[in-house]
């Protein structure tokens, strides 16, 4: 018997990730689990955008700039999607994206982490790598990867 009661959902606000956020809603209503919507802020673009910023004073509060922009974003998608008595928690953490999932899934003892896929192939993925490829190697949990064009097996 298949039990789940914590499903974590990373999100990087793109379509595939919020295709895998309606995944995780209908397992949540099947079987009556939260959801663990998390984002997290890559501290590799909060170092760059901190030495690039043209008023060096203000680049020490760019992370709470960017924890406050993240979290009205995860609240626009908890409104714009019918969640229902699904119970959708939001976190938001900075550091590297796999390593803080991983860690994350591990804390909140997730028991499937439902992630999308931009499918990056070639230069692409040799320069930028892949969050979701990480996380399905070295996660303790089971993985659900959803890829951007695929069978579709949730209905809107």
């Amino acid at each position: 018997m298949i039990s789940l009661s914590k499903i974590l959902v990373p999100t990087d606000h793109s379509d595939t990730s919020l295709k895998a956020l309606d995944y995780a809603l209908e397992f949540a209503r099947a079987y009556q689990a939260e959801v663990y919507l998390l984002t997290v802020v890559d501290e590799r673009y909060m170092t760059y955008m901190s030495l690039t910023a043209e008023d060096k004073n203000s680049s020490a509060s760019l992370e709470d700039k960017m924890v406050a922009h993240m979290n009205r974003e995860l609240d626009s998608i908890i409104a714009s999607k019918k969640a229902g008595n699904v119970k959708i928690i939001k976190k938001i953490l900075t550091g590297h994206p796999s390593e803080e999932i991983i860690r994350f899934s591990d804390d909140i003892n997730a028991d499937l982490i439902i992630l999308g896929t931009h499918g990056h192939s070639g230069v692409s993925r040799m320069l930028i790598g892949s969050v979701a490829e990480r996380v399905v190697r070295r996660a303790k949990r089971p993985v659900l990867v959803v890829r951007r064009d695929e069978h579709e097996f949730v209905a809107d």
